[in-house]
């Protein structure tokens, strides 16, 4: 055997002359191939080699390094002197400061073949770790990708981020200049949130999301900063105390929703003093609209090519929502309430109210028009009646125009004649052959058409 089995070093021959020559060749060798460090991996030689350089023989190289792909170049004596590299072999390139191992035909980067990493202290990626960050990396970009059903996997990618109880906390924390400025994550509790921050040390729940049953709770808010905004900064949904939202427009508060479901625009307290029914109950209506100027007004505007305008609906059924039944004869289907205040509360005005004017028939409902009015009296009273047939009465139910569009007289015998003032009132007299005419006041008595009087 003339050179070793591994770095192909020559021996020295017992009988050899030249001793030092075969020494020397070894000694090159090592020196060439011993912490092998060289200058990049190429496949073009360079122009002006410094003795003792070192490179790796790219693929498809030209010139001197022709032919010897894989190979070590390193320059002695000014030559270039190639070595085959034995599989294993390792090689750190300055250039681009990566360790390589030689696989038995080509130089591979040594990490691939790193398999697992275990229980390491400190992991760092382009920064140093330490005790308060033991994985540690800076850099501008990563990349995490799942691995596919091809390669083994199932495609899906899934990070799992675990904490000791719900006491403690598990969140990703995002900061500037090393000061947080938001933090998602379970932050003390099982719940989801989402923190935000000013400087760092202040920190605002936005967002909470219960985990029991997934619903969403936002920031307060308030006219002039909505905690959900629409278009602009002050312009959204706030809530303005315990179970009632509000609405803001230019960070001016525009209507509300209160803790009673009532729909108040313009004013936060709803106005719980208005007059009610006959009996003059109070109610607290459920949508108020309350302004101190002329807008204080409801419209309903249609804008079409047909000939039908805008509507306001009232109905009413007995039973319930889900399954409702039949009015009644006589029921109150809906009501048009004025009302003033007396210093202490609203007072009512004047009402008007539609009724049933009987039982309810296939897809209609007999009705009459109601108009209440008060006199001074803690209750209106009817002043003027419509009919379901069209009639016209007043003062309850007493006929003033029947359905035929006739005039009817109220009728009174001679015995009960009302008082004849105020002057040009007309009744009909209904007793007595002579007497069933109509009269006329003058002020003092009731005269019939011939200027007699009634007696």
């Amino acid at each position: 055997m003339a050179a070793t089995p591994n770095l192909k070093m020559p021996y020295i021959l017992p009988s050899q002359a030249q001793k030092h020559v075969t020494h020397n060749e070894a000694l090159q060798a090592l020196d060439a191939v011993v912490q092998l460090t060289v200058t990049a991996k190429t496949a073009t030689p360079p122009g002006a080699p410094e003795h003792g350089e070192r490179h790796l023989v790219d693929t498809g190289a030209t010139g001197p390094f022709a032919g010897r792909d894989g190979q070590i170049a390193a320059w002695q004596d000014g030559v270039w002197v190639f070595y085959q590299p034995l599989q294993g072999w390792l090689a750190f390139v300055i250039e681009t400061l990566t360790l390589l191992f030689f696989d038995g035909s080509a130089w591979q980067p040594l990490a691939q073949t790193l398999n697992a990493l275990q229980n390491l202290t400190f992991f760092g990626v382009g920064t140093a770790a330490d005790t308060a960050n033991p994985f540690s990396a800076k850099l501008n970009k990563a990349l995490w990708t799942a691995k596919t059903t091809a390669e083994g996997g199932d495609g899906d990618l899934r990070y799992t981020l675990n904490k000791e109880n719900a006491a403690r906390t598990l969140s990703l924390l995002m900061q500037s200049n090393w000061s947080g400025r938001a933090e998602v994550g379970l932050s003390g509790s099982d719940d989801l949130s989402v923190k935000v921050s000013p400087n760092g040390s202040t920190w605002n729940t936005a967002l909470q999301i219960d985990r029991t049953n997934a619903t969403i709770k936002l920031v307060q808010g308030s006219a002039a900063a909505p905690a959900i905004k629409l278009g602009d900064d002050d312009t959204g949904l706030f809530s303005n105390g315990a179970d009632s939202i509000g609405f803001s427009t230019g960070g001016t508060a525009q209507a509300y929703f209160d803790a009673a479901g009532r729909y108040l625009i313009g004013h936060s307290a709803a106005q719980s003093t208005m007059a009610g029914g006959g009996d003059n109950t109070t109610v607290t209506p459920k949508s108020q609209v309350i302004s101190t100027g002329s807008d204080a007004s409801f419209l309903m505007a249609r804008v079409d090519s047909g000939t039908n305008g805008a509507r306001i609906f009232f109905t009413k059924s007995r039973g319930s929502y889900g399954a409702p039944a039949s009015v009644g004869a006589s029921d109150e289907l809906g009501t048009f309430h004025f009302a003033g205040h007396t210093g202490t509360r609203m007072g009512a005005a004047a009402y008007i109210s539609a009724y049933a004017a009987g039982a309810p028939g296939t897809n209609y409902t007999p009705g009459r028009l109601r108009f209440f009015t008060s006199d001074g009296t803690a209750s209106p009273a009817e002043r003027l009646r419509i009919e379901s047939d069209g009639s016209l009465a007043m003062g309850g139910g007493n006929t003033v125009i029947n359905a035929a569009r006739h005039p009817v007289l109220r009728s009174y015998t001679i015995a009960t004649l009302p008082a004849a003032s105020p002057a040009a009132q007309l009744i009909y007299v209904s007793d007595g052959s002579a007497n069933r005419r109509i009269a006329v006041s003058d002020g003092t008595n009731w005269r019939f058409a011939d200027g007699n009087i009634a007696t």
